[in-house]
């Protein structure tokens, strides 16, 4: 699809990079990319109005069109919460690494099923026993891979309320979008905002034309060539979320 981030559609849009090694796919869960709000949802959870955020039951056609938003699911206090974290394996053979804050979680289950797979195929599999778990000793992790064509399944009880950020741990790809945010209970199950507690918005170098100045600058005061930045191109992230309890 074309992220106006990075192609411009008729101009040098996605389907219009004829070499597929230079298409630059946009990381995503559930086909909806990550863009945080001004100020940060914890500390300033007044401000937060549903509109301001979305997930998969507010949008549609996402995996057709380029939808950004602030992603954020909705999860009961101390729920038994499962995720199956499905890596399609299309464009890229690299695993995703993810990482769960505020929590740990028993990882029950991880498999490469090949090349590539379907979100259809992993539930199918599933519906037929075919996912095996490991319910007995299960390590206990904050961070797991995610297999290039496969899949990983987590559980953990979603006893610590607040917003908490779930993403990839590839700098890169978390940077530009492959997050949400988990909402663990209601405000009122969160502690209480500090008296006086700073509040903060978005910081836009720009405004400060001396910083611009000086970084322009810098890139420009040598003769050296500046090295071209290759960038990688992987797969869609997709996670299947059951609520056990």
């Amino acid at each position: 699809m074309d992220n106006p981030y990075f192609h411009k559609p008729n101009v040098y849009g996605f389907h219009n990079v004829t070499d597929t090694t230079q298409q630059l796919l946009t990381p995503q869960l559930n086909h909806i990319s990550m863009k945080l709000l001004p100020f940060p949802l914890l500390s300033e959870r007044s401000h937060v109005k549903q509109e301001m955020i979305c997930n998969e039951s507010t949008v549609s056609n996402c995996d057709k069109t380029f939808c950004e938003c602030t992603h954020v699911v909705q999860i009961p206090l101390n729920a038994v919460v499962e995720m199956i974290l499905i890596d399609k394996g299309f464009a890229y053979d690299a695993n995703h690494p993810f990482h769960l804050h505020g929590h740990s979680f028993r990882v029950i289950g991880m498999e490469k099923v090949g090349k590539n797979v379907t979100v259809d195929k992993i539930v199918e599999l599933d519906e037929k026993n075919l996912l095996l778990r490991n319910l007995e000793n299960p390590p206990i992790k904050d961070t797991v891979t995610v297999p290039d064509g496969g899949y990983t399944i987590i559980r953990f009880v979603a006893s610590n309320p607040g917003y908490w950020l779930f993403h990839c741990h590839i700098e890169f790809h978390v940077e530009i979008g492959m997050s949400l945010v988990f909402k663990f209970g209601e405000h009122e199950d969160m502690p209480p905002v500090p008296d006086g507690f700073p509040k903060c918005g978005n910081y836009d170098v720009v405004d400060h034309p001396s910083i611009v100045e000086s970084i322009w600058s810098s890139l420009f005061s040598s003769s050296s060539s500046i090295p071209q930045i290759q960038f990688i191109t992987f797969c869609l992230a997709l996670i299947i979320l059951r609520v056990l309890r």
